[in-house]
């Protein structure tokens, strides 16, 4: 006998609770980067409600994506051209929610991970946002610190050949 099939609303709610679950929490990393840059909140995105429907789909394709990359390719990647600080403030709620980037890191499974993950981000604020946050996962043990590169210059002057050269297959998300 099969696993009962989902319905739509018991499906959404199971992406929406896995963007409210993950570990550690968007406050508690962004208390950890507002402590060495203090100016940190003016740098954060500010959206609607949409953004949470938004990253609740990005975050099921990075689990799906890793867990079919790992069955037929070696090194997998992570490029997200436009990273931004990591961190998304929903403003209706006053709630912080993980970016891309860091979805890109805490969502995966445990032996489906990415190899290594590209953050690219031209403004140099969000970018030092974005680092903090991926020194405080690194010093808890969430990822490798060599895992992950941010590249804070325009995306389109990247020569992504070179940049993606040891990776066998990747994940480019452009948004």
């Amino acid at each position: 006998m099969g696993r009962k099939r989902k319905g739509f609303l018991e499906w959404w709610i199971d992406r929406l609770n896995t963007l409210s679950s993950i570990s550690p929490s968007p406050n508690v990393s962004f208390d950890y980067v507002k402590k060495v840059f203090p100016r940190a909140e003016e740098y954060l995105y500010l959206q609607g409600p949409w953004t949470a429907i938004k990253l609740a789909i990005i975050a099921y394709y990075q689990d799906v994506y890793t867990i079919i990359a790992r069955e037929h390719f070696g090194k997998i990647c992570y490029v997200d051209a436009f990273a931004g600080p990591g961190l998304v403030k929903i403003k209706e709620y006053d709630k912080l929610l993980y970016g891309s980037p860091i979805l890109a890191i805490l969502v995966p499974r445990q032996n489906k991970k990415f190899d290594k993950l590209f953050f690219i981000e031209l403004d140099s604020n969000k970018a030092r946002i974005l680092r903090g946050i991926v020194d405080y996962l690194t010093q808890n043990g969430f990822i490798n610190k060599n895992q992950v590169s941010i590249i804070c210059q325009d995306m389109n002057s990247i020569n992504y050949n070179s940049l993606l050269k040891e990776c066998d297959h990747s994940l480019v998300f452009l948004e």
